[in-house]
Formats: C-alpha cells, sequence, structure tokens
C-alpha cells in the first residue's frame, strides 16, 4: 500500500496496488498521445510504440487486479495493435530510432 491524501476527508490513507499500476499504465499512455499531438514524435516513432505497448500492458495488470473486463479487453487490443505496428516498423527494413521528429513543412 501506498500513502497518499485523500482530498474528500483532508486525511492521509492508502493507495491500492491497482491505483498506482494503473495510474502509471495510462500515464505512458497520455505521455505517447501528448507527444505525438505537440509533434515530438510521430505515430511511427519506436517512442510512441513502445511507449503505447508498454502503457497498455501496465494499465492491463491494473484491469486484471479489479477484475473489470472491458478494460482487460480494451488494454490486450491496445497491445496487440501496438505489436502490429512494432512489427510493421521492423519489417520496413530501415533504420529505426526512438524518435522520428515531423517533417514540418517550411
Amino acid at each position: 500500500m501506498v500513502q497518499n491524501y485523500n482530498c474528500r476527508n483532508g486525511k492521509y490513507g492508502t493507495m491500492e496496488p491497482s491505483t498506482l499500476i494503473g495510474t502509471v499504465g495510462v500515464s505512458l499512455l497520455l505521455l505517447a498521445f501528448l507527444l505525438n499531438l505537440f509533434k515530438i514524435v510521430s505515430e511511427e516513432s519506436l517512442t510512441y510504440i513502445v511507449l503505447n505497448i508498454l502503457g497498455a500492458a501496465i494499465a492491463c495488470v491494473a484491469s486484471v487486479l479489479i477484475e473489470f473486463i472491458p478494460f482487460i479487453v480494451l488494454e490486450v487490443i491496445w497491445v496487440l495493435v501496438g505489436l502490429a505496428g512494432l512489427y510493421k516498423l521492423f519489417s520496413k527494413g530501415k533504420d529505426v530510432k526512438w524518435i522520428t521528429p515531423f517533417k514540418l513543412d517550411q
């Protein structure tokens, strides 16, 4: 259990492991989304794909812990799509880079 602050009653309490794990997972997913949205990485970069795979896998663990089937299905599909993207990336035969920035038009 992790010590956390409960805003509702103003007291410190404990955070369930599933909450902590889920928070890490969705944080990785949001990080990938934000990096792509602000054109720091493209959706074809290794960084973007790996963040999505790891985030979805970790969020899936949290969903399994709380036994929430809809999110288990969602996260498993998210991981599979990410793995397909990873396969596509490596099958191109090009050098794979962690960060592939967008090409800005001039």
